[in-house]
C-alpha cells in the first residue's frame, strides 16, 4: 500500500494552501474537524508476482524520491538551475544515463520503467570521462565500456544512481553538503574512533586511521578552523607524503617534520589556486593535527595546534604527551610570538586564529601565512611497556570540557565493561558533551593493554511468596 508523498507526483500548487499531497493520514481542519478537503486517506493496492524477473524492492519517502525525479527531468522548474544536474535518466528499452541535462518525453517513463540494463551514454561514438567513471562506479562485473557508452546491470545502475542523487544539493534544504562526517564511531580490535558535530554550525572536525603507511600504523585527528576546506585537503594527501618521507628518511622524526612542510606547501597552493576573486575573506582555514605512528613497541607522538595525546599508564593514570599551540595556554609559545613581534589580542594571532601551529591560514593577498604561525609539530618518542595501558588522541572539544584525566576515566570505565575500543571512544565524546557540547569533537583511543574487567555481580534467586511461608533456608 502506497499513501501520499511516499510514491505519488504532485504537478502543480497545494491542497488546502498548505498540503502539498492528495493523499495521506491527518491534515486536519480544526474548525471544521474533518480533514482538508480533497485530501483522502484511501491508498493505491497494488498486487505484483514475484518471479525470476524481481529483482529487489525500494520503500522510499519523497527525500530520496524528488532527486530522483529531479534526475529524470531536469529541465523541469524546481526552481533549480539545470546546471546543477549533470546526468539524465531516459527510459526505452533499456536506461541511459546521459552526462550532459537534457530532456525527453522518454525521461518521464523512467518513473515507471523496469529497465533491464544500464547505459552511460556521452556524444554517439565517443567514450567521454563521465561515461568511463560511471562505468567504474557502477562496477567490475557486467560493465563494459562500448562506443560511447557504458553497461551495467539493472541492480549495479540503481546503485549507481543512489550514489548519484543521495548527494543531491535538494536533499540538504539549499544547505551546502558536509564534506567530512558529522557523527559517527568505529574502530578495530585495538583502536576506536567517534565525532560530533554538537552545537556548531558545521563539522570541521575529523579522524583518519591507516594500517600500513611505510610500516607503520598512524592514528590522525584534525580540529580545522574557519572552514573545512584545509582539514578535508590535508586528510587525503597527508598519507600520502607522510609514506614518502618514511621511506626516504630513518630519521622518524625528522621524516614527519619534513612531511608537514611539504603538507603545507601543497595545501597552501591548493587554497590559492581555489580563493575566488574578489576575496571575501582574507585568510583562508586551517587545521591543527595531532597523531600517533606505531611500529611494534615503537610509538611516536606529534603534534601541531591545540589537539592533545594523553596517555593513560599504571592502570589509572594520565599522562599528558603533548602541550596545545595556543599563546593562552602554552608560555613557550607566547614568548616565541613576542620575540617574532607578533601581536596577540584576546589569545588570537592574526586578529582571529586560536592557535599558533597549524597547516593552512594563508593570507590571500601575500600568500603566505598568518605571521607567527608555523607548521613545525612537537615530536615525541614512547616505548610501550608494561605500564602504558591506552593513549587518546581529540580535538579540543574533548579537552576544553573534560580534565585528563577525567577522559582517561570515562575511557577506561568503558573497556572494562564491554572491551570495545570504539565504545571507549564513545564515552570520552558523550561525557565531554555533557559538560560542554559548544563545540565538535574528535577522538581515537588506541589500547595496548585492556584494564581488568569489572567483576560480575553475583545474582541470587528472589524468593517466591509461596516460598516465604516454608522454613528458612
Amino acid at each position: 500500500m502506497v499513501l501520499g508523498d511516499c510514491m505519488s507526483l504532485v504537478n502543480g500548487g497545494y491542497v488546502g494552501d498548505h498540503v502539498a499531497i492528495s493523499c495521506a493520514l491527518g491534515n486536519i481542519d480544526y474548525d471544521s474537524g474533518k480533514q482538508v478537503e480533497g485530501i483522502i486517506c484511501e491508498p493505491d493496492v497494488f498486487k505484483i508476482e514475484v518471479d525470476d524477473e524481481v529483482d529487489f524492492l525500494i520503500l522510499a519517502s519523497g527525500g530520496v524520491r524528488d532527486p530522483l525525479i529531479r534526475l529524470l527531468m531536469p529541465n523541469a522548474d524546481f526552481g533549480v538551475p539545470n546546471s546543477m544536474w549533470h546526468y539524465t535518466v531516459v527510459c526505452g528499452d533499456d536506461v541511459e544515463i546521459r552526462a550532459a541535462p537534457t530532456y525527453s518525453d522518454e525521461a518521464q517513463k523512467g518513473l515507471t520503467a523496469q529497465p533491464s540494463n544500464c547505459v552511460a551514454v556521452d556524444e554517439p561514438g565517443q567514450v567521454s570521462e563521465e561515461a568511463k567513471e560511471a562505468a567504474r562506479q557502477l562496477g567490475e562485473e557486467g560493465c563494459s565500456l562500448q562506443s560511447g557508452r557504458a553497461v551495467a546491470s539493472a541492480p549495479a545502475a540503481m546503485w549507481w544512481l543512489l550514489s548519484q542523487f543521495t548527494t543531491c544539493p535538494c536533499l540538504s534544504r539549499g544547505k551546502e553538503a558536509p564534506s567530512l562526517p558529522e557523527e559517527g564511531s568505529g574502530g578495530g580490535a585495538d583502536f576506536g574512533w567517534a565525532v560530533a558535530k554538537n552545537e556548531r554550525r558545521r563539522m570541521e572536525d575529523a579522524v583518519d586511521v591507516k594500517e600500513d603507511v611505510a610500516g607503520f600504523r598512524v592514528f590522525t585527528v584534525y580540529d580545522g578552523h574557519a572552514g573545512d576546506e584545509a582539514v578535508t585537503v590535508v586528510k587525503k594527501i597527508l598519507p600520502r607524503i607522510l609514506e614518502t618521507h618514511l621511506e626516504e628518511e630513518d630519521d622518524v622524526e625528522k621524516a614527519i617534520c619534513l612531511a608537514f612542510r611539504r603538507i603545507d606547501e601543497e595545501l597552501t597552493k591548493t587554497l590559492l589556486a581555489a580563493a575566488d576573486t574578489p576575496m571575501k575573506v582574507k585568510t583562508s582555514s586551517g587545521t591543527v593535527a595531532c597523531m600517533a605512528l606505531l611500529k611494534g613497541k615503537d610509538l611516536w607522538v606529534c603534534n601541531l595546534g591545540d589537539c592533545r595525546a594523553v596517555l593513560c599508564t599504571g592502570g589509572t593514570k594520565a599522562h599528558a604527551v603533548s602541550k596545545d599551540h595556543a599563546p593562552d595556554k602554552n608560555a613557550a609559545e607566547a614568548g616565541r610570538l613576542r620575540t617574532l613581534g607578533v601581536e596577540v589580542n584576546g589569545g588570537y594571532v592574526g586578529d582571529h586564529v586560536a592557535v599558533s601551529r597549524a597547516f593552512g591560514n594563508v593570507e590571500y593577498e601575500s600568500g603566505q601565512k598568518v605571521a607567527g604561525i608555523i607548521c613545525e609539530p612537537d615530536v615525541f618518542k614512547i616505548e610501550v611497556d608494561d605500564e602504558v595501558d591506552f593513549l587518546i588522541l581529540a580535538s579540543d572539544g574533548i579537552w576544553d570540557p573534560l580534565k585528563d584525566q577525567f577522559a582517561v576515566t570515562h575511557a577506561r570505565k568503558a573497556l572494562r565493561t564491554t572491551e570495545q575500543p570504539e565504545d571507549a571512544a564513545k564515552a570520552v565524546v558523550e561525557n565531554a558533551a555533557k559538560v560542554s557540547a559548544g563545540d565538535n569533537a574528535a577522538a581515537i583511543v588506541v589500547v595496548f593493554k585492556f584494564p581488568e574487567p569489572l567483576p560480575k555481580r553475583i545474582t541470587r534467586p528472589r524468593a517466591t511468596l509461596a516460598g516465604l511461608d516454608g522454613p528458612p533456608p
